[in-house]
């Protein structure tokens, strides 16, 4: 019986399978999250990493903490106190929230992020149609 090293290299010899549909599939998850993964790499490269609380939950970050206090503005108070006036909390499902605590930062952020407050036409149109029938009423 013939070895494959014993085999010449023909054409003939050479099989090709085809790719299905669950390879094509596997390929592309594996290329998304390589993607994925570069794009968090370089992003956390780039940008000034925040101080912050450590993780007490590894589903629900501090979320479930900030819940169960009486006094969740206390607890913030105590992190701000600890970590600056600008810190980073972890939250549900590995996320994690940038916590703003003095009032020029926040009208810088607000004076440069663009999504909150513009309002198209309509909706200007629609709330000044509101607020003239809850002064009316």
């Amino acid at each position: 019986m013939p070895i494959p090293s014993d085999i010449p290299f023909t054409p003939e010899t050479i099989t090709v399978r085809s790719v299905h549909a669950f390879d094509a599939a596997c390929i592309l998850a594996a290329l998304w999250a390589l993607v994925k993964v570069l794009r968090a790499a370089r992003w956390r490269m780039k940008t000034t990493q925040l101080r912050g609380p450590p993780r007490t939950s590894v589903i629900y970050g501090i979320s479930k903490d900030l819940m169960a206090s009486t006094n969740s503005g206390a607890m913030y108070e105590c992190l701000a106190e600890e970590y600056g006036v600008v810190y980073k909390i972890p939250t549900v499902l590995g996320r994690s929230e940038i916590v703003l605590c003095d009032p020029k930062t926040i009208a810088h952020f607000y004076a440069r992020e663009t999504w909150t407050y513009v309002h198209t036409p309509l909706s200007l149109t629609v709330l000044n149609g509101l607020r003239g029938a809850i002064g009316s009423g």
